[in-house]
């Protein structure tokens, strides 16, 4: 083990130096595309659950679907 931790060029140590250098680009992906991940559910869920639409009396998605379940048990 003493071997791999001298001193030396990076030829002398061609693994670790190429897992140095792969380990901060697979970090920033992951980080990245789980950030990305979530950026795309929350403007789903934005987009299907609370935005309002102007067409169907400017009601969220949820409230449509509530008030029209309530309208067919009442009739």
């Amino acid at each position: 083990m003493p071997e791999l931790l001298r001193p030396g060029k990076p030829t002398d140590r061609v693994v670790i130096e190429a897992f140095n250098g792969r380990l901060p680009i697979e970090c920033l992906t992951i980080h990245w595309l789980l950030s990305r991940a979530d950026k795309v559910e929350d403007r789903r869920r934005y987009c299907n659950e609370e935005r309002s639409r102007g067409t169907v009396g400017n009601l969220s998605p949820i409230l449509l679907q509530t008030t029209s379940a309530q309208r067919a048990r009442l009739a």
